[in-house]
Order: C-alpha cells, then sequence, then structure tokens
C-alpha cells in the first residue's frame, strides 16, 4: 500500500468515528449502536488475551480503571463520552493495519513481491519485525539492500531535493530532535499529505538490535576498535587494557577468538520522570553500554541499549530480580549459541555471541543487584563481615573507621588514636572473599521475591543475585562496580558544605561534637558551655569561614569561565544571597587536569558523566503524565530507528551523538559571520606581538 493512500484511508476512517464518538449526541441512537460495536471490539479482544478485565476509554477512567463487567463500562460512555484522540482502540486490541480494509491474507502473502515492486512500497512493517526468525540475518539483509535503492529514487517524480528514504528519515529526525507529540506529529503528515502530489511511496524498516549493529559498515568497524585500532602499549586507555579483560580471553579462548563478540555492561538507577520534585516516582531503566567500542563513543546516546523499563511509582528495590529475569536469559542465548548476524564491514556472516562485563551502579543499586546488604555496620562489600564500623550516640548512626588498616605497618597515623577513633590501629587488611567461600554463603538463601511482607533474611547477604545464573559469571573476578561520579558528588557536596556551613548538608554541628566527646578525641573541637546559656559554644575549626571569607569563595565559584568538557557551569550553581550552592548534580562536581589523572581515568569520568546526563534525557521523553514509562519507551524506539536509517544518509545529524558547539573553530571556522575592522600600525604589531 501507498503511504498516501494508507494517510487518506486512515484520515476517512478516523473522520468517521470522530463524528459519532465527538461530535453528536450521546442520546442519540446512532451513539449507542456504535458503543455497542465498540463493546464488542473490546469483548473479543478480552477472549483472545484472556483478560479478567476490560479498561474504560471514558473522559474520567482514560483506559486507566478496568471494570470485569461490561455495563458498567457502556454507562460510562455514555454519561461522560470517550476520552479524546481515542479513534483508533488500540487499548482494546486494534491498530492502523487492522483498520486497514484494503491489506487482505493474499497482500500479506505477497509482501514480497510487493516490496519489489516500484509501485508498492510498504511502510506498514516499520514496527512490526521486532521478533527474530531464524532466517532473519537473510531477510533483513535483502530489505537492507532495498534502503539504498530507495535513497536514489525522488520523492515524486520531478522532485530535486528529497529522495523517498530522505524524506521519512529528515522528517522522523525533527521529531526526534525536539520532542514532538506523536499527535502532533500525525497532523503534519496529514498536512503534508494534501499537500504532496499523487505518487510518492516511502519505505523504512526497524532492524533488530544486535542484528542491527553489524548492519551497518562503520559501526561494524567501530566495534572492532578494541582489537584492531587501540594503542597497545601497556598504558590503561580502555577496559580492553583491564586484568578482567585479557583473563577472561585467557579462561574463554573460543570467546576471545572472536573480536566481534560484544562485551556488556549493565546500568540501572532510579530517576523521576516529571521532573517534579515534590513527587517520589521512580522509574528505573535498565541500560546496556557495549565496551568494545572507542571510550568516547561507548557512553554516548546512540549506542546505549535501553533493555528494560521498570515501571514506578516504587522502586523494584530487592526484587529487581524478577524484572531481570528475560534479560539474564537473552544473556544465557547470546552466550551459548549466539544470533546468526551479518558484518557489513568484512561482507560475511558470522554467529555473534555476548556477555556481560560488568554492573556499575551507585551504592543502593549495588546492593539491589549484588545482593549485598549496603545498609547497617557491615555496609562494605569489599569487607563484608570483616567491616569495622563504630555507633555514633548523638548521630544514631553508623561511622566507618578502620580505613587505616589499608596503611603501611609503620605508618605514623596507625598510632596516632587522639586524631581518629580514639585506638591504635595495629590490624591488617583482611583478604577479599574468594569466589567459592561467597557462592556458599548466598547457595542456600531462600527468598521469595515480589511477595508483599516477605522481607530479606537478616544478615549482610539479602539474596543470590540473579547474574550467579550466568555461567561465567564466577571466572569474573570484578562483578560490580561503584559509580565513581556519585561518590565524587557526595564527597564534593559534603565538602562545601562542611566549608559554607549549609545547613542540612554540613557534616559539623552538636551531634557530632558530642560524640567526639564520647569517644575521647579532638578535645579542642568539644561542646563548650556558655554562661546563663543552655545552648552550647562550639569552638571553631580549622576549616570554618568567616562571612567576608565565604563571599570571596562564593565570588570565586561565581567568576569561573571554563573551557568546554572541563568541567560543569558552577557559576549557575552560587547563591551570593545565601552563600551557597544550590542544586548540585553529580556531573557538576568533575575538573579534570590531564597533567594529573591519565587517559584512562578521565575517560571514565567522563563517560560516567555521560551516562547520567542521559538519564535526563530519558525524563524528557515524558509526554503522557499518566503513562511515563509508554513515553519514554515510546520516544526511545523512535529515537532508535532514526539513528538506525541516519547511517546511511549523508548530511544529517546525529541524535545520539552530539556535536561540540567548538567544532570547526580550531580550523579558523568563524561563529559570528565576517566582520571588518580598521585599526593602526601599533595596534596590528601589539596584537601579533600577542599572538
Amino acid at each position: 500500500m501507498r503511504l498516501t493512500q494508507l494517510l487518506r484511508w486512515l484520515g476517512r476512517c478516523l473522520m468517521d468515528r470522530n463524528t459519532w464518538m465527538y461530535e453528536i449526541g450521546r442520546a442519540t441512537a446512532e451513539f449507542m449502536d456504535s458503543v455497542d460495536e465498540f463493546i464488542t471490539v473490546a469483548e473479543t479482544d478480552q477472549l483472545e488475551k484472556g483478560n479478567n478485565a476490560i479498561c474504560c476509554p471514558c473522559k474520567k477512567c482514560k483506559n486507566a480503571r478496568w471494570y470485569a463487567d461490561l455495563t458498567d463500562i457502556k454507562s460510562h460512555l455514555i454519561a461522560h463520552g470517550f476520552m479524546r484522540g481515542y479513534t483508533c482502540w488500540s487499548f482494546h486490541g486494534e491498530s492502523v493495519a487492522d483498520l486497514n480494509p484494503s491489506v487482505s491474507d493474499n497482500d500479506t502473502d505477497n509482501e514480497e513481491d510487493s516490496y519489489n515492486s516500484d509501485n508498492n512500497v510498504n511502510f506498514d512493517d516499520m514496527f512490526d519485525d521486532l521478533d527474530m526468525e531464524d532466517n532473519v540475518a537473510d531477510k533483513y539483509h535483502d530489505r537492507l539492500q532495498q534502503l539504498f535503492v530507495d535513497a536514489e529514487k525522488p520523492l515524486y517524480t520531478g522532485c530535486m531535493n528529497f529522495t523517498k528514504l530522505s524524506a521519512v528519515i529528515q522528517l522522523v529526525n525533527i521529531k526526534s530532535n525536539n520532542g514532538w507529540s506523536d499527535t502532533s506529529f500525525t497532523s503534519l503528515l496529514e498536512l503534508l499529505n494534501k499537500m504532496l502530489p499523487e505518487g510518492m511511496k516511502t519505505k523504512t524498516y526497524l532492524n533488530v538490535r544486535y542484528v542491527r549493529l553489524f548492519a551497518n559498515e562503520k559501526d561494524a568497524k567501530l566495534l572492532c576498535w578494541h582489537a584492531e585500532d587501540r594503542k597497545n602499549d601497556g598504558k590503561m586507555r580502555h577496559v580492553a587494557d583491564s586484568l578482567q579483560w585479557k583473563n577472561f580471553d585467557k579462561d574463554f579462548e573460543e570467546f576471545g577468538d572472536e573480536i566481534r563478540n560484544i562485551r556488556f555492561e549493565l546500568s540501572s538507577d532510579g530517576i523521576n520522570p516529571f521532573g517534579d520534585l515534590s513527587s517520589r516516582h521512580s522509574t528505573w531503566p535498565v541500560l546496556l553500554c557495549i565496551y568494545n567500542l572507542p571510550p568516547w563513543l561507548c557512553m554516548k546516546r546512540k549506542y546505549i541499549m535501553m533493555s528494560l523499563l521498570i515501571q514506578g511509582p516504587k522502586q523494584p528495590g530487592n526484587d529487581i530480580d524478577v524484572y531481570l529475569q528475560p534479560l539474564v536469559d537473552e544473556m544465557m542465548e547470546l552466550w551459548s549459541t549466539g544470533i546468526h548476524v551479518y558484518d557489513a564491514y568484512k561482507k560475511e556472516y558470522f554467529q555473534l555471541r555476548a556477555m556481560l562485563f560488568c554492573t556499575i551502579n551507585d551504592f543502593p543499586a549495588y546492593g539491589n543487584l549484588s545482593g549485598y546488604s549496603t545498609k547497617g555496620k557491615k555496609a562494605c562489600p569489599i569487607c563484608k563481615e570483616n567491616t569495622h564500623s563504630i555507633w555514633l550516640t548523638n548521630c544514631k548512626k553508623p561511622a566507618f573507621m578502620g580505613h587505616r588498616r589499608e596503611l603501611a605497618e609503620n605508618h605514623p597515623y596507625r598510632k596516632k588514636s587522639d586524631l581518629f577513633d580514639g585506638t591504635i590501629e595495629d590490624r591488617k587488611l583482611p583478604p577479599p572473599l574468594d569466589v567459592e567461600t561467597t557462592l556458599s554463603k548466598v547457595a542456600n538463601i531462600n527468598v521469595v521475591l515480589g511477595k508483599k511482607g516477605v522481607g530479606p533474611p537478616k544478615g549482610i547477604w539479602k539474596k543470590k543475585s540473579i547474574f550467579w545464573k550466568l555461567p561465567y559469571w564466577k571466572h569474573l573476578r570484578v562483578r560490580h562496580c561503584i559509580d565513581v561520579m556519585h561518590i565524587e558528588k557526595n564527597v564534593c557536596e559534603s565538602l562545601i558544605g562542611l566549608l559554607l556551613n549549609i545547613p542540612g548538608k554540613t557534616k559539623d554541628g552538636i551531634k557530632v561534637r558530642r560524640d567526639m566527646e564520647l569517644m575521647n578525641i579532638r578535645p579542642e573541637l568539644q561542646p563548650k558551655d556558655i554562661d546563663g546559656r543552655s545552648t552550647k559554644f562550639l569552638p571553631p575549626a580549622c576549616y570554618t569561614m568567616s562571612k567576608v571569607e565565604k563571599t570571596k569563595f562564593c565570588q570565586c565559584l561565581h567568576g569561573i569561565k571554563v573551557p568546554s568538557g572541563y568541567s560543569a557551569n558552577i557559576r549557575k550553581l552560587v547563591s551570593m544571597k545565601d552563600l551557597k550552592l544550590l542544586g548540585m548534580k553529580s556531573h557538576d562536581c568533575h575538573v579534570i587536569d590531564p597533567g594529573v589523572l591519565d587517559e584512562y581515568q578521565r575517560d571514565i569520568i567522563l563517560t560516567l558523566c555521560e551516562l547520567e546526563i542521559y538519564m535526563g534525557i530519558l525524563k524528557g521523553y515524558v509526554r503522557n503524565l499518566n503513562r511515563p514509562e509508554v513515553s519514554i519507551v515510546e520516544g526511545y524506539a523512535s529515537e532508535e530507528v532514526i539513528e538506525f536509517c541516519t547511517n546511511y544518509m549523508d548530511g544529517f545529524k546525529s541524535v545520539g551523538i552530539p556535536q561540540s558547539r567548538h567544532e570547526g573553530r580550531l580550523s579558523g571556522q568563524g561563529t559570528l559571520g565576517r566582520k571588518t575592522g580598521y585599526s593602526n600600525v601599533f595596534d596590528y604589531q601589539e596584537a601579533h606581538f600577542n599572538v
């Protein structure tokens, strides 16, 4: 079917429903009969799906409430009417293809024949080919070649500026870049349908994710970067330089010999999709990043795969394994058998396999994924039972003071008891638990996940993580990593709050000073009595700043100007009125000095910043506040489709790889246009000398 025919028919169909659903009176016989038609469609869908109830599309329920009795839905529709814009009954089993009367079974059988015809170009398949078949590589490779044909044909006879493929790609690109809603985009297509001449036809396809990775020649070459183009001089610039990568290739030589096999990293964290600080809604995306790519690309939007989106409003907590089960099953299949994929760079088919290299999360998510309890007096996942902590009576929380065990045995800090916890440290740091010992501790933990009222067992282990099902998981030395960015943000925020004495952020106060008194340390900082007053005087510490010093400190931060990529614009966070920093985010706390940090550390920080910013992009997909997770999935899927298509077109800006605002300036490209100025010889010589 041609796109123009589809849009015209869809417009007529929706116009008919618009008439009886929204324009005529609800007391008319025509409306009553049409409601009965809807009830029949909904009941048929209920029987096919085996549901116990049906969602009600009235103005009040808006498909958010379900009823077992169809008469309740009918009475709602008669009393309140249909919700706006629900002319395609998608929640009750309908789709555009179902409404299309011109697509018959014979048309479906002859799809491949019509595909190669100049007069019949299908647009319906865009989102219908998600499920892989055994011969999916061949089918998609053939269809992929047709994309090149469509890229050469004009949009319509006589069109010189657009081809069939470029027109659709540019439209969807604009939609994705500007965050247009589906309703506005549909309205635009209907308007263009009236403007454009007859004979226009367009086609594009959505490929399976893993097949898509190697379908483009450029991307297929990039996925071999770690083996072919990475500089190997003994320094750590990439994850492939780590011992874990090298040891894994030794333990599993067959996997390591195929350089195209993928190493994934998994990350998950909670986000508030509404951007409203008063809302506590927590949606958890589960993201996969590809470590085969160069470090400057592996954390870009284009190459991050959102594998799961765990619905709110509450975080999954210990039950996250229930949601991760499909992903783990897929990872096991990718490890054992793999999938048949066509490599566009090497022009050959191969069996693609993949593995999960590690997880990277903040500390609470670390506990959910690893199964270790990251709260309480034994919160360190490295020291475990050997974690050293003391209870602060006044602050009512544990403090971890055993870090002196990592120092050399003759280090002077070991004997300075008055500066730490009042004791002399003579212990050694215990070795971390080996894999077999760790497995023995979690093997007999029986936890019923997803059951309310059934909490995790007491102790430092909450469950046996679902990742232990992966056959190679026990061979990994480092399985779960802590997000460095969150740690640096917490440390930076604590230091700033301490220096500026920000209420609620400072770590210094009367409770802390009283705990020092109980521990018999720092006597010069212990609280003092004030004659005739009930309050205590807190002696100033070496870091205590006066108001003048705080003002100078804030003025310094407010006046900082840094190059792009050096750090965040810190001046936006400084409040000169209150002398404090407001709204600090994780990616605001990084100032990179290439002379101090090596290349590997710098790339880690930058890529983690990209991942944190990506969470904010997912929030921007939310258009329907009643269904934030559905909005995120729709926006993400649209962007993934357009990113795949733009690989085959010249002159299109990628959505997932941002372009630096400084690009071209180093080569002399201006940004404000040509300017003509006149100066004397002295000014010219001075400028020349400065340059």
